[in-house]
């Protein structure tokens, strides 16, 4: 706009230098430049996210949703199945009369499940891991390096 201004009758001065309306988004441009934002490039990139990245991440995002909701669909079916599977083959054990083997070891735990065991392991030790670390802080060894610490410090520091 500010190069099409200036090309404009009127657009230059006697100098060279941009004039009217020229001048004007030549304002524009040294505040955007002056900033680090080019006003071209923001527009042409905001065009770019617009009109074509945007909708391709939606779709990518639906395509993946779509994606995740059919193998959750499959695994809800496929742990229905082992299950029938596992009566069945229970029964024919029994029918030809012959002890089943061991049972198919359990699920992992849910992410519910092994947060309460966590909470429950912590309560039980965290008071005295605590106290452990309460008794050796104030140990005399450690209080002594302490001090030593902090003699050591201040005289680097004086120094």
């Amino acid at each position: 706009l500010r190069d099409e201004a200036a090309a404009q009758p009127g657009g230059r001065g006697v100098l060279g230098g941009y004039a009217g309306k020229a001048k004007k988004f030549q304002a524009v441009v040294k505040a955007f430049e002056k900033s680090g934002v080019h006003a071209g490039e923001a527009i042409v990139e905001l065009d770019q996210l617009v009109g074509f990245d945007i909708p391709y991440l939606k779709t990518q995002v639906n395509r993946h949703n779509a994606a995740a909701a059919d193998l959750d669909k499959k695994a809800a079916e496929l742990t229905k199945a082992a299950a029938a599977a596992a009566v069945t083959a229970q029964k024919a054990f029994e029918e030809a009369g012959i002890d089943a083997p061991a049972a198919a070891p359990a699920p992992p735990p849910t992410e519910a499940q092994v947060l309460q065991k966590l909470e429950s392991k912590v309560k039980r030790e965290l008071p005295a891991a605590l106290a452990n670390v309460a008794r050796l802080v104030l140990d005399e060894r450690v209080y002594d390096a302490a001090q030593y610490y902090a003699k050591f410090t201040k005289d680097v520091h004086d120094a």
